[in-house]
């Protein structure tokens, strides 16, 4: 991981990147990947078709 992503992970600053700024960094890739039409939303067919549980 280079210096610049570190720091953008580890939100607070502290040098630590911690469990929930790690999750927020997965749920934000999984978010991005799933927003097909890159409107900043996910619409029911985008969500129907990434989130799987």
């Amino acid at each position: 991981m280079d210096a610049e992503l570190f720091n953008q992970v580890d939100r607070n600053q502290d040098n630590a990147i911690e469990q929930t700024e790690m999750r927020q960094l997965r749920m934000q890739q999984v978010f991005d990947r799933s927003d097909k039409n890159n409107d900043g939303y996910l619409d029911r067919a985008e969500f129907n078709r990434e989130m799987v549980w």
